[in-house]
């Protein structure tokens, strides 16, 4: 019988003539088999081509010896600033690496964060980091700018990215579902009696987000009658007078970004918040002095990418995603000073 390419432990139960249960003990030398059963079922996996993986025959012998995981190694989160730290100055990605810190220590792991941006990394240098390690799962963290496709030797690691895909690299995603996030704060806002919503973006968020925030204001922009709708403005980085002009010639009663200083731009026009033009933010911070806005729930996201990294690695799963799950989580809207109340 030619070997299966990827070899099941079903496969082995199927040729052995046992139970799957029975396979799986057998290839695990469980003593109560007959040496028989268990020379049959390695005789099955020998001619199927199916190897045990080694990480979860050695977390299944710490649970029968000891009845809990215990510590199974480290898991690398990639950073990607210019700095070591750089990171921990975005609120969101700070809540990103909590919830990926929590989860992993859940499941037995330690989170390992590693600066990829470091002067002279590449991915032999990368890799062997890992290697030196024992870390088999990575989780790519969000970056501010694209790395290049060949950070790592992608087939040695089980891996997953936070916030928005590699584009070059076919990697299993947790990340916020940008159409829904938008189109909740349109709605929210629309309840709040503004009509002339207006969207303020960067370039780079634009294409970061893929057509997710776009996609869905062109399509509730169609259906907004044409005397309440306002222009998308995208730049190449935050421009106050562009802003201002904009908001002077187009008059929107509120507002829709990333960046808390487009509420101090409204103010500079001499226009009130919320009365006069609110503001709602897409990914507002965890404090109580932030504007209205979304919250996209950033500490859930980094927990699904170590779900995601974890399954990976007890299947015994490595390389580049054949066919790339995405996880997208939904945002809630949170009150604010910035908007109207209900």
């Amino acid at each position: 019988m030619p070997a299966n390419p990827n070899p099941s432990l079903k496969a082995v139960a199927r040729v052995a003539k046992v139970s799957i249960s029975t396979a799986s003990r057998a290839l695990h030398g469980h003593s109560r088999l007959l040496p028989a059963t268990i020379q049959a079922v390695q005789a099955a996996a020998r001619r199927v081509g199916y190897q045990t993986n080694p990480f979860i025959s050695g977390t299944m012998r710490r649970v029968r010896n000891r009845g809990q995981l215990g510590h199974l190694g480290a898991i690398a989160y990639l950073t990607f600033h210019d700095t070591p730290q750089g990171w921990r100055r975005n609120s969101t990605y700070l809540r990103f690496h909590e919830g990926a810190s929590r989860r992993a220590q859940d499941l037995g792991f330690q989170l390992d964060t590693i600066w990829a941006r470091e002067p002279r990394m590449h991915a032999k240098r990368l890799s062997a980091i890992l290697d030196a390690r024992g870390i088999v799962g990575v989780v790519v963290g969000p970056r501010p700018a694209q790395p290049r496709p060949d950070l790592l030797d992608w087939e040695r690691f089980s891996t997953a990215c936070v916030g928005v895909p590699l584009p070059e690299v076919k990697l299993h995603q947790a990340g916020s579902h940008h159409a829904r996030l938008l189109a909740r704060a349109l709605t929210v806002l629309e309840e709040r009696r503004y009509r002339r919503v207006g969207l303020v973006l960067l370039d780079s968020q634009v294409s970061k987000t893929e057509p997710g925030w776009v996609a869905t204001w062109c399509h509730r922009q169609e259906q907004t009658e044409s005397r309440f709708r306002v222009p998308l403005l995208v730049m190449p980085a935050l421009d106050s007078e562009r802003i201002a002009r904009w908001l002077r010639r187009f008059r929107p009663d509120a507002i829709i970004g990333l960046h808390d200083e487009l509420a101090d731009i409204v103010r500079e026009c001499g226009l009130r918040v919320p009365e006069e033009v609110g503001f709602a933010h897409l990914s507002r911070a965890d404090r109580p002095d932030a504007p209205a806005g979304m919250d996209q729930r950033p500490r859930v996201i980094g927990a699904a990418a170590v779900d995601l990294v974890t399954n990976q690695i007890f299947s015994g799963e490595r390389g580049v995603a054949k066919m790339p799950h995405a996880l997208l989580i939904e945002g809630e809207w949170i009150d604010g000073w910035s908007v109207r109340p209900a």
